[in-house]
């Protein structure tokens, strides 16, 4: 949803200024959405720096690319991508990341089988919501987007600058958000920070808060800051890992914040731990 301002007038709503609505995306007419806990919106959304793509999730795993000057209302047309599932692979019979919005949607793909995503539905029978905003890192030729779902290593799409379209996995994480943890698994996956040093090659780094190995859907457990080098490339298409520290009393949907060359991570304990780079 898109809200404008609208300044006071002095005919109309006591000379109140007031909130309009300007523009709407709904990805479903099945109020019932939030019933089967696959509610849309449980991440928030991000404004792609420097162009139109509004990137936004939630519970049913899927990652859609929409025009922020034109949502589009109950139309996929505008958009810049078919929504996908971003938070596992392989991802069939979702078909590939990217497809253009010409593209005839396939029967199995979750927005159209709208229980697919169920956990009973997925790959290893867990969940895979988002619950953390995605991030954004320009590169020279293309840009990186950074998404991190419950039960799930962080992964990384390829954002293409020409047609604004995500139109490749580029690469993933080393470490499991709830590691080891039975199905249906545990929430919320990964919540993620990006900094760097200006716009030299080379020094940006990913930094995530996840559940180490339980559910913080209704308990508190232990936590794990894990910090990688979020361009450099090891094995299989896997993101290099510069450091992880466990501490206990993690703190849900709180991203680190990083600043002045400290990285702060929250916790349920009434503490911040401090980090220095």
């Amino acid at each position: 949803m898109k809200l404008a301002y609208a300044p006071g007038s002095a005919d109309t709503n006591g000379g109140k200024p007031r909130l309009e609505l300007g523009d709407f995306w709904t990805a479903f007419d099945d109020n019932a959405r939030e019933f089967t806990d696959e509610d849309l919106g449980s991440a928030g959304v991000m404004l792609v720096p420097g162009f139109q793509g509004l990137l936004g999730g939630g519970k049913d795993g899927v990652l859609y690319n929409l025009n922020r000057t034109n949502l589009g209302h109950n139309s996929w047309t505008p958009h810049f991508n078919l929504p996908f599932v971003a938070t596992y692979l392989p991802n069939a019979p979702n078909g590939a990341a990217g497809l253009p919005t010409s593209t005839a949607a396939d029967p199995n793909w979750p927005i159209i089988k709208l229980d697919r995503n169920l956990h009973g539905g997925t790959p290893d029978q867990k969940m895979h919501h988002i619950h953390g905003t995605p991030v954004y890192l320009p590169m020279a030729t293309h840009g990186n987007v950074y998404i991190w779902g419950e039960n799930e290593r962080v992964k990384v799409y390829n954002h293409n600058f020409t047609n604004q379209r995500i139109d490749a996995f580029r690469n993933q994480g080393t470490v499991y958000s709830s590691a080891g943890k039975p199905p249906p698994g545990g929430m919320p996956g990964g919540m993620l920070a990006l900094s760097s040093n200006g716009t030299k090659k080379g020094s940006a780094v990913l930094w995530a808060t996840i559940p180490k190995n339980g559910d913080a859907n209704q308990a508190v457990v232990a936590g794990s800051l894990v910090v990688f080098d979020a361009t450099s490339i090891v094995g299989d298409k896997e993101l290099k890992k510069l450091f992880s520290f466990d501490y206990d009393f993690f703190s849900k949907f709180s991203p680190p914040v990083v600043a002045n060359g400290k990285a702060y991570v929250a916790t349920f304990k009434n503490s911040v731990l401090e980090f220095g780079l």
